[in-house]
């Protein structure tokens, strides 16, 4: 567990320092367009794929500076990722909760795959039941009740494959599972399936474009330190929405700095 931890944490440094977490979270707001709702469903299946392969609370390590740096608060992050968390632990790290929780009793190999199938069952109860309301910590529960359809069909993209493979196998299931999520939610995303816009209005003291609900612009990039700043732009966003993000810098006094020059120098 230890060297899983350490090995978790040596990611993210190096994720950082070479600037590679700055740059898939400008990604993903040119993929998502800083929906709350988008972005939360990324990150959890991005965490249930991790938690399939290492476990012991990696994806809370990984998965909350990721949901900080896309905007959302600390504690929320933070809280958000340890329950969601939840929802993959019983085949965290290859399924050692089984093999390894259960191994002292003798039991057999269909043992285990029983085991694995009634577990994925009660996860993806709890899930289509839960994670909405989770989500409502992250974002204001009525984004998440507006775009209930893309939530579901989301968390279906990562769920069922999970309960299919937990027929045949106890150690891949949420590692699978997360996977497939993960193309699947940016598909919908992509498509805009159940996904409704965002009613933007104009902030009161900065005069900036905000979402009506969360009072933040949609594309900003939150920074953890220093070390994770990148050019705001991105290479698959449209004119349009480099354009607002070029002009919310400029509306918000904010010039390029001095490490995006670099950045883009080098």
């Amino acid at each position: 567990p230890l060297s899983m931890m350490a090995g978790a944490i040596c990611l993210f440094e190096t994720m950082e320092v070479t600037r590679c977490l700055p740059w898939m979270m400008r990604e993903m707001k040119a993929l998502t367009g800083g929906h709350g709702v988008a972005e939360a469903l990324m990150i959890f299946n991005f965490a249930y794929m991790v938690e399939g392969a290492s476990g012991f609370g990696t994806p809370v390590a990984l998965g909350a500076p990721m949901l900080i740096s896309l905007g959302h608060g600390k504690l929320e992050s933070v809280v958000v990722l340890l329950l969601a968390n939840t929802f993959a632990t019983v085949f965290g790290a290859a399924g050692t909760p089984i093999w390894f929780g259960f191994g002292s009793l003798g039991l057999s190999e269909p043992d285990f795959l029983q085991i694995s199938f009634y577990a994925a069952i009660a996860l993806t109860v709890a899930a289509f039941l839960l994670v909405p309301f989770v989500f409502g910590l992250l974002v204001p529960f009525k984004i998440v009740r507006d775009n209930i359809l893309f939530v579901m069909l989301s968390l279906s993209g990562c769920l069922f494959p999970m309960l299919g493979l937990s027929v045949v196998s106890y150690e891949f299931p949420s590692l699978v599972g997360g996977m497939v999520g993960c193309g699947i939610s940016a598909l919908l995303i992509q498509y805009k399936v159940g996904l409704k816009p965002m009613r933007l209005t104009t902030g009161e003291e900065t005069g900036r474009q905000v979402c009506e609900e969360t009072g933040r612009y949609p594309l900003d990039i939150g920074t953890i330190s220093d070390r994770n700043v990148v050019p705001l732009s991105s290479a698959y966003m449209t004119s349009n929405k480099k354009a607002a993000t070029s002009a919310s810098q400029l509306e918000a006094g904010e010039g390029p700095t001095e490490n995006n020059n670099n950045n883009n120098n080098n």
